[in-house]
């Protein structure tokens, strides 16, 4: 999946689509309110709390041995690893949803091919029906 994203999207490597993810509105709307940073940030609204949010969040995946880093700043330190654990629970929630998404994707192609099978042989019983009575002259039902 990350091939094909990767190879679409003009990203130099799979990680790129990684770090993008966890960068996202949907990622950062969700660590926000997991973790309350608007009352943290004191942000009257949640897009003030992302852009709080993103100055103490780092998420790098520039480094040549493949690995994304990931780093919280926080008056808390518990809560700086919570949150940095945090990206990782939200990176599964995407990408179970993405893996869902791309199944019903395919659900739905193989669906309509099966519907176009069967119209189809219908199709062709019609005609069979209809040359076999050209032929002998008798409807035969």
């Amino acid at each position: 999946m990350s091939a094909l994203a990767g190879g679409s999207l003009g990203l130099k490597n799979p990680n790129d689509m990684f770090v993008a993810m966890s960068k996202s509105r949907i990622v950062e709307n969700a660590m926000v309110q997991h973790f309350g940073l608007m009352q943290e940030y004191r942000a009257k609204y949640p897009s003030d709390a992302r852009k709080a949010f993103e100055k103490n969040a780092i998420v790098d995946g520039s480094g040549k041995d493949g690995l994304i880093r990931i780093s919280v700043e926080d008056r808390d330190p518990r809560r700086a690893a919570d949150i940095a654990n945090g990206y990782i629970d939200q990176f599964r929630l995407q990408s179970q949803h993405l893996a869902i998404t791309e199944a019903s994707q395919r659900r739905f192609f193989f669906e309509q091919q099966l519907e176009q099978a069967k119209d189809s042989l219908a199709n062709a019983e019609e005609a069979m029906k209809q040359t076999d009575q050209s032929s002998t002259g008798v409807s035969k039902r």
